[in-house]
């Protein structure tokens, strides 16, 4: 890429990033990029938060599994379990139907893994995020989503096939 195109690239990911940081910036929370290479944008606080504090719910469209299925982009699924068996999705793709929490990234690297710094946990049917230790004003929310997450589609789908007949 020339360094115009650089420059225009860097110029419209600025451009995206207000339009973004409009929509989503809180009291408490702010978007900016993410301190975790490749993975966009992430969520900063604004404060000091303490260790076991609730950040904030995870918010998105509910949808079934059966709405789930068509959907091409499953990027920010979140399932949630009932406790009668059944689940339900929620779907944060959609900016109209969630809120700055579909920003927090998902460490993977032992490196990333120190600075883990929120858990994401279900507590009557939702979803919420909270601290697992003292976060600093300007620290970029970072959690765990589990080794699956990390998992392109058909070795999740090998993986939930071999789990079905009891490996």
């Amino acid at each position: 890429m020339s360094d115009s195109g650089h420059s225009k690239h860097n110029k419209t990911k600025r451009k995206e990033l207000q339009e973004l940081k409009k929509m989503f910036d809180t009291k408490k929370y702010y978007l900016d990029r993410s301190t975790i290479k490749q993975a966009g944008y992430g969520v900063f606080c604004k404060r000091d938060i303490p260790a076991k504090t609730r950040v904030d719910e995870y918010v998105g469209e509910i949808i079934d599994d059966e709405e789930g299925a068509k959907r091409q982009d499953k990027t920010y699924f979140f399932r949630v379990m009932h406790k009668d068996g059944t689940s339900h999705i929620i779907d944060a793709l959609p900016h109209e139907h969630s809120n700055i929490m579909k920003f927090v990234n998902g460490v993977k690297t032992a490196q990333q893994r120190k600075r883990q710094n929120c858990e994401a946990y279900q507590r009557n049917n939702k979803i919420y995020y909270r601290t697992i230790r003292d976060v600093k004003a300007g620290e970029e929310l970072l959690v765990d989503y589990g080794p699956t997450y990390w998992l392109k589609p058909e070795e999740l789908e090998q993986l939930q096939l071999l789990m079905m007949d009891g490996l």
